[in-house]
């Protein structure tokens, strides 16, 4: 559940291993799916794709993967994407400071 209803130690402040600025290290691959794991009517079946590599992600930023059998499985969307519209939101503050003081309007 996302309700704060069964939270505890809600802060705005983020604990090292969660900080999204790892975030810029992390190397958007692309692939295929190896042809024995899709089934041929799997619209991705032959398909570039363009994505995370789950070891990658494991090495970089471990809090948002999910293993299986001990090995990095794959990347878990409810952690990366709150990290990813932080620094969306931190690009978005400091755009806005460098604007301010070059005198750039949003008209």
């Amino acid at each position: 559940s996302s309700s704060k209803r069964y939270k505890t130690d809600i802060t705005e402040a983020l604990p090292n291993e969660l900080n999204p600025q790892k975030l810029y290290e992390l190397p958007i691959k692309s692939y295929k799916y190896k042809e024995d794991y899709l089934s041929k009517d799997d619209v991705r079946f032959g398909q570039d794709i363009i994505g995370f590599i789950a070891e990658d992600v494991a090495d970089i930023y471990e809090c948002a993967v999910q293993y299986k059998d001990g090995e990095p499985e794959m990347w878990n969307s409810n952690v990366m994407i709150p990290a990813m519209l932080k620094l969306i939101q931190e690009q978005n503050k400091r755009i806005k400071t460098l604007e301010e003081k070059a005198g750039v309007t949003n008209e």
